[in-house]
């Protein structure tokens, strides 16, 4: 199970791909993203490893949720109707498309 912080809005677009459905771009939609103090789960998703639990626990919030994500990954392919990719391609910008930092 996703908890806390990180992956699981990639989880569920990536589910939803492989079961076929299509998505599109809402050209005159917007979202307006508000900064606010990290939550309690994003300060766990920084955590590095910490020495003073035994390596069961060592394994940071991030890494089990990427690691739990590449095994969700493999076995929604497994169980997916399409044989070797859904019906809906990864997006590729171009070079010419991508913006660099501060630009």
């Amino acid at each position: 199970v996703f908890t806390g912080y990180g992956k699981n809005k990639i989880q569920h677009l990536y589910h939803m791909r492989w079961e076929g459905f299509r998505f599109g771009v809402f050209p005159r939609g917007f979202i307006i993203h508000v900064p606010h103090e990290k939550s309690k789960a994003k300060l766990m998703w920084d955590i590095k490893d910490s020495p003073d639990h035994n390596s069961a626990q060592r394994m940071s919030h991030r890494e089990r949720m990427d690691n739990l994500y590449s095994t969700f990954c493999e076995e929604i392919k497994r169980s997916s109707p399409f044989e070797k990719s859904p019906p809906t391609p990864i997006c590729k910008s171009s070079s010419s498309t991508r913006r660099k930092k501060g630009k």
